[in-house]
């Protein structure tokens, strides 16, 4: 859909599971490889998206405690946490390095979409289809 070729649907014969057989699936392993095949589909093709999240679960807990020790500091003048300062940027610093990679791999997406499209094009009656 996202290069919008044209579309069609094929029939199959589809029966359900034998009475006397069993599922092989084991819930934990493989709902675990399922969200880490999803969560690299998403890194993948949405990059922005991800890395925009993943910019805000770092952003919100070091926000929270920067406004702990900015508060202790316009109260008495001192900053007497430093490890939680330290903390703070550093989570500033993550979420930051996050909205930049967030930013590149957004472009290298597009721009493998725009060359996987091109590619596309250049067969024959490609172009032709009205989709």
């Amino acid at each position: 859909m996202q290069m919008r070729m044209p579309i069609g649907e094929v029939e199959t014969n589809y029966f359900s599971r034998l009475p006397d057989s069993s599922s092989k699936l084991s819930t934990f392993r493989d709902g675990w490889r399922i969200l880490k095949m999803i969560s690299f589909l998403i890194k993948e093709e949405k990059p922005m998206a991800f890395f925009l999240s993943l910019a805000y679960i770092f952003f919100l807990p070091s926000l929270w405690v920067f406004l702990s020790v900015f508060g202790e500091f316009l109260e008495t003048g001192l900053v007497n946490r430093i490890p939680s300062l330290l903390v703070a940027v550093s989570g500033f610093v993550a979420s930051m390095l996050s909205v930049v990679c967030a930013l590149i791999l957004d472009s290298l997406a597009r721009g493998r979409r725009e060359i996987r499209r091109l590619s596309y094009l250049q067969f024959p009656g490609a172009a032709n289809t009205n989709v």
